[in-house]
């Protein structure tokens, strides 16, 4: 996808207005990230995918903003 202001890809649903969408952070090289475009892009789903540049941006940003991230197991790092 294109990330058409440089951050963030967004779906359909949030083209017109892309300050309604919540922003959904992942890391590495991408972890969810095609998977995720293609659900919102299906189910309308107002999210805008990102990759945070630094591990230490993706621990940080989900406890600073309200958005959804990425994480498999449960643990304390977003505590």
């Amino acid at each position: 996808g294109k990330c058409w202001d440089g951050y963030f890809w967004y779906p359909p649903s949030c083209r017109n207005s892309p300050s309604q969408c919540l922003p959904f952070l992942t890391a590495g090289t991408g972890w969810n990230l095609e998977e995720t475009m293609q659900k919102a892009t299906a189910w309308n789903m107002q999210v805008a995918p990102v990759v945070a540049a630094t591990w230490k941006a993706f621990t940080d940003f989900p406890s600073q903003r309200d958005m959804t991230f990425y994480w498999w197991v449960p643990d304390p790092t977003f505590l």
